[in-house]
């Protein structure tokens, strides 16, 4: 299982502290950003490998949909647009690919629950500690309400 916080792009209908599941992980910023403009030639890809997960029957009317790993977390709005649209994504983070694709090698199979920790838009500051350990808390105790469902 994958468990974590993320940031919810805008058109995602995510409030902060809302709970969403991963239908597939996509590596999504392995490339070459030439700008932040919402074309497709604003990011020249070399790789954008997707692994699908598994979804809980008890989460099947969840929130759920694309989540994105990426290096560094957006801070910007037109290139959280252009990643939105560009894979249909709700969410990114910084972790899912590697547990997801690690997951897929050895043939387990992985669930992606997170926390929205804030909504993709342009900022000028990191995120603030206390978001980060409320949205934290609140996939921490959505998992371990809900681990009799798990199998």
């Amino acid at each position: 299982m994958i468990s974590g916080i993320a940031g919810a792009y805008p058109a995602s209908e995510l409030n902060i502290g809302d709970i969403a599941i991963a239908e597939k992980e996509i590596n999504a910023d392995e490339g070459l950003l030439i700008s932040c403009d919402e074309e497709d030639t604003s990011f020249l890809f070399i790789n954008h490998e997707e692994v699908p997960l598994s979804i809980p029957e008890f989460a099947k009317n969840m929130k759920k949909g694309i989540f994105l790993t990426v290096s560094a977390s957006t801070g910007n709005l037109r290139r959280a647009k252009f990643l939105e649209r560009k894979f249909n994504a709700l969410c990114e983070n910084m972790e899912g690919f590697a547990i997801a694709k690690s997951a897929q090698t050895y043939n387990i199979p992985a669930i992606e629950i997170r926390s929205i920790s804030n909504i993709v838009t342009d900022r000028f500051h990191l995120l603030k500690f206390d978001d980060i350990k409320k949205s934290a808390h609140i996939v921490q105790r959505f998992i371990l309400d809900n681990i009799p469902y798990f199998s």
